[in-house]
């Protein structure tokens, strides 16, 4: 990503976010936008999916084995641009991590279906809300389970 993508960048985060994200208030990603435009500024190191010159989705790595974020825009999403973001980062990665509210079931699985495994529940202080850490190592089979319905 080009400082210069930022904006776009930034207002494909704040729509994708608000739908995947129904359970926290609008105006909390609101009111976020200038954090999360400085942390691609200055922080993330962000791959961007263009295609015909338009950005259909990003991937933002915010240190060496930590995704920040992973967005496709709503038109775009089920048709593998997310598998894509991730596969091209992890393909020299050993190790990767995230953090994926509960309420995000979608999320949830796309991660299990690419190998993430739950490795901790806790609360994100800002929101209030349920996240879980999941984690994802070459080659690992191990990790806990969480079914629909666990608390």
């Amino acid at each position: 990503m080009q400082k210069s993508e930022i904006e776009r960048v930034s207002k494909l985060w704040l729509a994708s976010t608000k739908q995947a994200h129904p359970f926290i208030s609008a105006t909390y990603w609101d009111e976020n936008l200038n954090t999360v435009q400085n942390m691609l500024k200055h922080q993330a190191k962000t791959y961007l999916y263009v295609d015909k010159h338009q950005i259909k989705g990003f991937i933002s790595l915010l240190d060496k084995d930590n995704i920040g974020a992973l967005f496709v825009k709503p038109i775009f999403q089920s048709q593998k641009i997310g598998s894509k973001l991730l596969r091209y980062v992890l393909r020299n990665k050993t190790s990767a991590s995230l953090k994926v509210y509960t309420n995000n079931e979608t999320a949830i699985k796309f991660y299990r279906h690419h190998g993430f495994k739950i490795i901790q529940e806790s609360k994100d202080l800002s929101t209030q809300a349920h996240e879980l850490i999941m984690a994802w190592s070459k080659g690992s089979r191990k990790g806990l389970s969480r079914q629909k319905g666990d608390s």
